[in-house]
């Protein structure tokens, strides 16, 4: 019986530990954003990554 907790503790936390792995994989994702016209300003171009040049 104590086993059986044990793999089962085990099982959640690397439950756990891939949900923290894919939320940090989702968040360093660029979100696409839609094309917007007249909203930014003249003369600074936006790339992919959202970093104005």
């Amino acid at each position: 019986m104590l086993n059986l907790n044990f793999q089962r503790g085990i099982l959640y936390q690397i439950d756990k530990c891939l949900l923290q792995i894919s939320r940090v994989f989702l968040r360093s994702q660029p979100t696409p954003a839609p094309p917007r016209r007249g909203s930014q300003e003249s003369g600074v171009r936006m790339n992919s990554l959202n970093t104005s040049f």
